[in-house]
C-alpha cells in the first residue's frame, strides 16, 4: 500500500506543479498538495510546497496554517 501512496503523491505533486504556472492555478495546486498530504501526513517537502502555493495565492493565513500541520 505504501508504494501506491508514493506513486499517488508523486502524481499529485506533478499536477500541482503543472497548475501552479497557470492563471488561478495556485488554488488548484494547493488542493492537489492538500490531497497529497492526506496520503503522507507531515511530509516536510509537501508541507512547504503547500505553504508556498497558499502564499502565492495571497492566502497568508492558510499558508501559516499549512506550516503548523
Amino acid at each position: 500500500m505504501a508504494s501506491i501512496d508514493l506513486i499517488a503523491v508523486g502524481k499529485l505533486k506533478t499536477f500541482a506543479a503543472e497548475f501552479a504556472g497557470k492563471p488561478a492555478g495556485k488554488w488548484n495546486a494547493a488542493e492537489f498538495l492538500r490531497e497529497a498530504l492526506e496520503l503522507r501526513p507531515g511530509d516536510p517537502s509537501l508541507t512547504v510546497e503547500l505553504a508556498a502555493a497558499e502564499a502565492y495565492s495571497g492566502r497568508r493565513v492558510a499558508a501559516e496554517e499549512a506550516l503548523r500541520m
